[in-house]
């Protein structure tokens, strides 16, 4: 039983073909964060954007992560309520039945330049009823984090798409961090910076 439990995310894993979109099947490792995002779409249709591991997931290799990311527009897009989910704090719901959080969060919230939020509603692609940011909008958002997890994920989008962060205007040395992990990823897709 243990070994059926491992083995059905490694084999879908192990299945996913890299460069390009996924399904969202393939893209979330975790049932409990599927259900969640599924139930959120067909609660709050709207402005938003999907971010984080899990947008990664949606090009790279998928990744386990244990919640979902989204940017908003405005912060009067964010509901004060949505059908299935409770409000454990500010920016933050919480799926009823799988205790997944859903982070909604702003430019303002996460200290997010208001252009580079333009930028990655702009390039956003539509897909499955969510707006995802994105390869080049999540390895901005991730430069200017730079955890190491960060890094992994800019990583793993170098190896999967192309992608242009040049809308950016990322600072030299923030050029010169990427381009050193686009040279250890030994990529051959292309990437402008």
């Amino acid at each position: 039983m243990i070994k059926q439990l491992i083995a059905t995310p490694l084999r879908r894993l192990a299945n996913q073909s890299l460069g390009g979109l996924s399904t969202l099947n393939q893209a979330v490792l975790i049932p409990e964060v599927e259900k969640s995002l599924k139930d959120w779409i067909s609660s709050v249709p709207g402005n938003y954007v999907l971010i984080g591991g899990l947008a990664v997931s949606f090009y790279a290799r998928p990744r386990a992560t244990t919640d979902v990311d989204l940017l908003f527009y405005s912060e009067y897009l964010i509901p004060d309520e949505a059908l299935g989910f409770r409000r454990t704090r500010p920016h933050c719901f919480e799926h009823r039945e799988t205790n997944v959080e859903v982070e909604t969060l702003t430019s303002s919230f996460i200290n997010l330049p208001d252009w580079y939020k333009d930028i990655i509603l702009k390039t956003s692609v539509l897909k499955e009823g969510i707006y995802i940011a994105s390869p080049g909008s999540l390895v901005a958002l991730k430069l200017l984090r730079w955890s190491r997890q960060d890094q992994a994920d800019i990583v793993s989008l170098f190896k999967s798409v192309t992608g242009d962060t040049s809308s950016f205007k990322i600072s030299k040395a923030g050029i010169e961090k990427l381009h050193d992990l686009y040279i250890e990823s030994g990529t051959l897709h292309t990437w402008t910076f």
